[in-house]
């Protein structure tokens, strides 16, 4: 996973499950350990 400064890049495995998601979703990932489970509970950008 690819983070900086609390984002993820779109080309990384989360930033793909993220794309298309809003507040409430739930954005799930399968790791080598299972599924993690992530609620979405807000969007934003900082410029």
């Amino acid at each position: 996973m690819e983070f900086t400064e609390n984002a993820a890049s779109k080309d990384s495995p989360i930033g793909q499950v993220l794309v298309g998601k809003r507040v409430g979703d739930i954005a799930e990932i399968q790791g080598t350990a299972g599924t993690v489970r992530f609620e979405i509970l807000s969007i934003g950008a900082e410029a």
